[in-house]
């Protein structure tokens, strides 16, 4: 306390300790749930980068499956008509074993389309370390007594 707070009379030096207490109150309340929002937002901005990362990745590959396909259908695109068995052609050009895998992937690429909440999700243990203790130093309350808070 400082000497200028020492010279108000009791009752006025305790008004004062009480709104800065209050006015600390609110300060660091909107502190923490700015924190809060900073490390959330932190994890969905880390979850975007890493599915940013995924579909570089999915490009990548479906890239080499393309490059793959044409090599199975160059230098002649029409191949049905081509002499010969076309299942030896497709051993000649590209081998069973990378056809299966070129198929594989192809499955793997067209999977239903997601969000990107999946990573999210995956960062959930991140979020449960620290959101039980913020959420147990606030007491919730609707703006009119008697309102469900939800």
């Amino acid at each position: 306390m400082s000497a200028e707070h020492r010279r108000l009379e009791r009752r006025r030096r305790l008004a004062t300790l009480c709104a800065f207490a209050l006015d600390m109150e609110v300060l660091l309340t909107d502190a923490a749930v700015a924190m809060v929002e900073k490390m959330v937002g932190s994890l969905f901005r880390r979850a975007e980068r890493t599915r940013s990362e995924r579909l570089m990745d999915d490009t990548r590959l479906l890239k080499e499956t393309a490059r793959l396909h044409a090599r199975l259908g160059g230098p002649s695109p029409d191949v049905r008509w081509a002499e010969g068995d076309v299942l030896s052609l497709v051993g000649e050009r590209i081998g069973w074993e990378a056809l299966e895998k070129s198929v594989r992937a192809a499955e793997d690429l067209t999977r239903t389309g997601e969000d990107g909440l999946a990573e999210v999700v995956d960062r959930y243990t991140a979020v449960r370390r620290f959101v039980p203790a913020f959420l147990a130093s606030f007491v919730f309350q609707a703006a009119r007594p008697n309102d469900p808070l939800f």
